[in-house]
């Protein structure tokens, strides 16, 4: 195993790069310094997040796009650490933030650090698999609306949601996961399944994947994406 503690500081002016192997292509944004990120000899990148945390992949998707990977939440049975719960294998996707010049996202991670609030900002996908303590599966499109971060009438609306126990996390399940937007419409798939459909009159067509989780040891492996033109 290759261990890479990431000391992540609030003073920080850059987004804080990941740098071993396959996390090259991946940075970082977290609350705690305490973070930690591993790459296992099987190329699984390993996560323990004793806060909230997104791990960005690097480069822009546009268009029709397709990502797909494994995912999957750790929990050991005799270890006490407050992370080692069952919650919150989420995501997002076609992320930009529309209040910087270059859209870019990752430019933000400064002023965020990683705290759930702050992506309010930014336009996006997201789906929470499991939040709540793994109470609630829900689907939300942000509209990059700043007011969300301070008044709860500007949050981002629930679209689509899922309460019951077959829509929740399994602990150490692997889970395939199929992110789609291709000519408006959004779906999400996992191990197969279709549990969101949504048709975006105005879809978001290009950003930044965000795989995002808080207080938990999540596993991602097998990170892969296809982008086509829109019709």
């Amino acid at each position: 195993m290759k261990k890479l503690l990431l000391s992540l500081f609030i003073s920080t002016l850059l987004p804080n790069l990941v740098k071993a192997d396959i996390l090259d292509h991946w940075s970082i944004e977290a609350e705690s310094p305490e973070t930690s990120v591993a790459t296992l000899s099987d190329s699984i990148i390993d996560i323990v997040s004793p806060k909230g945390m997104t791990l960005w992949y690097n480069e822009r998707m546009e268009g029709n796009t397709i990502i797909e990977y494994d995912a999957r939440i750790v929990v050991e049975d005799k270890n006490s650490e407050p992370w080692n719960r069952l919650s919150d294998l989420n995501c997002f996707w076609m992320a930009s933030d529309t209040h910087k010049e270059s859209q870019n996202p990752l430019e933000g991670i400064p002023e965020r650090q990683g705290i759930f609030i702050r992506q309010y900002a930014l336009s996006l996908y997201y789906m929470g698999f499991g939040g709540n303590h793994n109470k609630t599966t829900r689907f939300r499109r942000y509209t990059g609306d700043e007011r969300g971060i301070k008044n709860t009438e500007f949050r981002p609306t629930i679209l689509i949601e899922h309460t019951d126990s077959p829509h929740l996390l399994k602990k150490n399940h692997w889970y395939h996961i199929r992110l789609e937007q291709i000519n408006g419409c959004i779906r999400y798939i996992i191990d197969g399944e279709v549990i969101v459909e949504y048709q975006d009159p105005t879809p978001l067509t290009r950003g930044y994947f965000g795989f995002r989780t808080t207080l938990s040891h999540a596993q991602i492996r097998r990170f892969t994406y296809t982008c086509k033109p829109s019709f």
